[in-house]
């Protein structure tokens, strides 16, 4: 597909993944992923007893209602769609940004975790997985260039290695990584302007069993 228009790269990513998985076009389409699934996966102002309303003014994506989303209808299609939360990687993560931003995205991902299981992401052969990841305005992450921002890039494996689609490029397609974690931490993006980090948070899509 194109670029993402503005922040809805959680949409893409959704979109991505069910075409991929079912090897369809049916509603797979750039004004799908930005008319219904966009609207539908946003935080709201006021949810949450107010705690993710800086997120919602930024029109970041909630894990939680993509997983929703996906399960509910799946563009049509059969999928399973579950929230993983990695607490290793949340605490790698941590490390590019100061203490006080530090303590605000522990909070929100415990709160994403709820009562799940801790996990540790491994990203498995035919499935995609909608991966959070912190936002930095340069072509390496530091603490001195976080956005305060979230973006969603879809991830998976195949052919034994794993690839990674970034909807914010201007001509985004599959990036294949050198390693199992190198997708972790994205340096030089958005023609190097641009990298991310992941923060141990992902939904898992998969089809129905």
């Amino acid at each position: 597909m194109a670029m993402q228009t503005g922040d809805s790269c959680a949409a893409h990513c959704t979109v991505i993944a069910i075409a991929e998985l079912f090897n369809t076009r049916h509603n797979m389409t750039p004004q799908y992923a930005e008319n219904t699934v966009w609207p539908a996966i946003q935080f709201k102002i006021g949810e949450n007893q107010g705690g993710t309303d800086e997120l919602a003014k930024k029109n970041n994506s909630d894990p939680r209602k993509i997983v929703s989303f996906a399960n509910d209808t799946g563009g049509g299609a059969a999928v399973t769609a579950t929230l993983r939360c990695d607490d290793v990687a949340k605490a790698s993560a941590l490390r590019f940004v100061d203490a006080m931003e530090g303590m605000k995205l522990g909070g929100l991902f415990n709160m994403m975790k709820g009562q799940n299981a801790t996990v540790t992401t491994d990203i498995a052969e035919g499935v995609y997985y909608n991966a959070s990841f912190l936002m930095f305005g340069g072509a390496a992450p530091t603490p001195g260039n976080y956005t305060k921002g979230m973006h969603n890039i879809l991830v998976t494996r195949s052919g034994g290695d794993i690839w990674y689609y970034n909807s914010n490029e201007a001509v985004p397609s599959w990036i294949r990584t050198a390693g199992n974690d190198a997708w972790k931490i994205l340096r030089n993006q958005n023609a190097g302007g641009g990298s991310y980090v992941f923060t141990g948070v992902l939904v898992e899509m998969k089809a129905q069993a």
